[in-house]
C-alpha cells in the first residue's frame, strides 16, 4: 500500500503498517472465537 500512495522511501510509514500488521495478527491470534455462549432468558 506505502507504495500505490507515494511514500515507500519513508521509514515511519514501513514501520507504521508493520505495527498495524502485528496488531491485527495479534488480535486475530488471542481472539477466541470458539468461546461464545448462546444464552436465551
Amino acid at each position: 500500500m506505502r507504495f500505490v500512495l507515494g511514500f515507500a522511501d519513508d521509514e515511519s510509514a514501513r514501520n507504521f503498517y508493520r505495527a498495524v500488521g502485528v496488531v491485527i495478527i495479534l488480535v486475530g491470534v488471542l481472539t477466541d472465537y470458539q468461546n461464545q455462549r448462546l444464552t436465551r432468558d
